[in-house]
């Protein structure tokens, strides 16, 4: 693991010998692009295990309601305080390296195989819905992507289910990380979304999947998720690639 936190830190200095690698940077064995790590070296990054109640923050077996909130549950798949983990987002943001989707989806999904999510999943696959987290549009025309949309694409493609992009960020407010206390991250996701024009039919009585890169207090993801609820959403489940 140290070789490979060494390793991010390397390309953090020099992130443009990661647009198209040739061998896995911590393995050193080849590759086919658009990948960085090898599927051996990628299963070695730390993941969580389980689903949590967004309200008393316990960890669920399997995906059960244990508090009512407007987000059912949440899933992180990893930390954000691993330095690997902080680098690669950081070059996929905000140096536009958007190849470390397919890394990142990677490493979500293997978070999913062992969340206790999946049974869910297959038992209820004709009423599940992905939806990303949307940027506000002038943020997303100026970094040039919804970091979020390429991820939640991964996913829907992974377990064959449908990508409906169905919010719309209404308010261009700061990033949730400039927020230095939890209650300036609720003061500043405060309706913060709408619903798509005619796109309630493709939530009514689904559970959507609710994607995002990183999440601290969760209260981007409430605020969407309250206004999916209000417009039919039976169920919403937050699922985040780094837990803040």
């Amino acid at each position: 693991m140290k070789n490979i936190i060494h390793s991010a830190h390397l390309i953090a200095k020099n992130f443009t010998n990661i647009f198209f690698p040739a061998q896995c940077i911590a393995c050193a064995s080849y590759l086919e692009d658009p990948h960085i790590f090898c599927n051996q070296c990628i299963l070695t990054i730390p993941t969580e295990s389980s689903l949590y109640c967004t309200v008393c923050e316990k960890r669920l077996s399997s995906f059960t309601v244990c508090h009512s909130s407007p987000l059912d549950a949440i899933g992180y798949a990893t930390s954000y305080h691993i330095s690997l983990i902080r680098d690669l987002i950081h070059l996929y943001k905000y140096e536009q390296v958007t190849s470390l989707c397919h890394d990142l989806g990677t490493i979500l999904i293997s978070y999913l195989n062992t969340s206790g999510l999946l049974p869910f999943l297959a038992s209820k696959k004709n009423d599940v819905v992905v939806a990303p987290i949307p940027l506000h549009p002038l943020r997303e025309r100026t970094r040039g992507f919804n970091q979020a949309k390429l991820i939640a694409n991964l996913i829907a493609k992974h377990y064959h289910l449908p990508l409906h992009d169905i919010l719309v960020r209404t308010q261009n407010n700061p990033p949730q990380a400039q927020m230095k206390s939890r209650e300036k991250r609720i003061k500043n996701a405060e309706h913060l979304f709408s619903l798509k024009q005619k796109t309630t039919h493709l939530i009514k009585n689904k559970t959507i999947l609710l994607v995002d890169d990183v999440a601290t207090s969760c209260s981007t993801l409430l605020s969407a998720a309250e206004i999916l609820k209000r417009n039919g959403a039976k169920k919403v489940i937050g699922i985040v690639l780094a837990k803040g």
